[in-house]
């Protein structure tokens, strides 16, 4: 079992979907974040730019005051 950090908010988590597009890039969306969406030449590079877009998509909402979703990891045996 994980320790909480003191002080701070949990990581955030969120679910990311990949696929190859027709251009042969891998297209990297956020499906519970709308219009989050990147891409890159490569895996590697998909998943470098999707955090990228994820971090700027929630610091947008912070910014506007919206509420952005809340993910939580629970355990399950």
């Amino acid at each position: 079992m994980r320790k909480k950090r003191r002080g701070r908010s949990p990581r955030p988590f969120v679910r990311v979907q990949y696929r190859k597009g027709e251009d042969g890039w891998i297209i990297a969306e956020c499906p519970d974040l709308p219009g989050c969406v990147s891409q890159g030449r490569t895996l590697s590079e998909a998943r470098k730019n999707i955090a990228d877009a994820v971090e700027g998509w929630l610091r947008v909402h912070r910014d506007l005051g919206l509420t952005a979703p809340v993910f939580e990891l629970i355990e399950v045996s």
